[in-house]
């Protein structure tokens, strides 16, 4: 399995030194996701600094040409999954594409940005992705219909941080537990589809695509 873990802040805030220490102690936790290659990416856009750390487990394409975070000067894709159906997608069309890899993300990156949301449908795997769009100005947050792939989110004030995992949005949130997420855990033996057992952090829920406003950070959801 990979993992991705990342941040949007701005610039000026004054919690950025805490942001970047819990970033570099939950990135180095994360590696046991994807011993293969890891790697960190920085960026100023605007008034805002995006991060974003990737750790992979090579599964799809085990050469090194996969080792990277695929991304242009517009877009950013993190992803963790398997896009079982890549070769067959490829075919029908990025076959004028020149492509770098055999992997299913390079396959996902060139096609997310070809066809948007509509791509969705005829993807056949188990994966969670976000995709970065400075063009557009927004954060996509996708995840499959099953929801095999976690991926957690905290929303505060002017930041955004997600992870494949919930300790690193935990660490950044108030710590207040969800006592009506926990009466469910506690009668079902699992968390609610968007909830977790802390107040403020929440799921991408399977079969949604949740876009964040990179100036405002309000939030649309299908």
């Amino acid at each position: 399995m990979c993992g991705f873990i990342g941040f949007i802040s701005d610039i000026n805030d004054k919690q950025n030194d805490i942001i970047f220490k819990k970033f570099d102690f939950y990135y180095k936790e994360l590696k046991k996701r994807g011993p293969d290659y890891c790697e960190i990416k920085k960026i100023k856009f605007k008034s805002k600094i995006i991060q974003v750390g990737f750790v992979r487990l090579s599964i799809q394409d085990i050469s090194q040409n996969s080792n990277k975070i695929f991304c242009d000067q517009n877009n950013i894709i993190l992803f963790n999954g398997e896009i079982y159906n890549f070769n067959e997608l490829k075919v029908k069309y990025l076959s004028n594409e020149k492509l770098e890899t055999n992997s299913d993300t390079e396959v996902l990156f060139k096609l997310y940005k070809l066809k948007g949301k509509n791509i969705l449908s005829e993807l056949r795997g188990i994966f969670s992705f976000v995709f970065i769009d400075l063009k557009r100005e927004n954060v996509q947050f996708i995840r499959d219909i099953t929801g095999t792939k976690p991926l957690y989110y905290l929303r505060k004030l002017n930041s955004l941080f997600f992870s494949s995992e919930a300790w690193f949005p935990y660490s950044l949130s108030n710590k207040e537990i969800n006592i009506e997420c926990l009466n469910f855990f506690f009668n079902f033996g699992f968390t609610q589809e968007e909830n977790t057992l802390i107040k403020d952090v929440s799921k991408i829920p399977p079969r949604k695509i949740f876009k964040f406003n990179l100036n405002n950070f309000r939030l649309s959801k299908e």
